[in-house]
């Protein structure tokens, strides 16, 4: 009697994630350039590592603050001007 009434398995479901990492993309930049840099032999020191950091992660903060400062001093007198005018 099993063999008439035989069930099927439920179809496998292959889902392949397709979108782009940007963040484990540079990851493995990195890793690939401090591989080659080991290949020469040259050692990379905690300092090294630091400034490389310092240098990707830091844009030019006295522009900022030089930006904010010129907003400020616009808005300042625009409420002067409506106060006094």
């Amino acid at each position: 009697m099993a063999l008439f009434f035989k069930t099927r398995k439920p179809k496998q479901f292959e889902y392949i994630p397709r979108y782009y990492d940007e963040e484990k993309e540079k990851q493995e930049e990195r890793k690939q350039r401090l591989g080659e840099a080991g290949e020469e032999g040259r050692r990379l020191t905690r300092g090294d590592l630091r400034r490389q950091w310092q240098h990707s992660t830091r844009k030019n903060p006295r522009s900022k603050q030089s930006i904010n400062f010129i907003v400020y001093l616009i808005i300042i007198a625009i409420l002067l001007f409506i106060i006094f005018f």
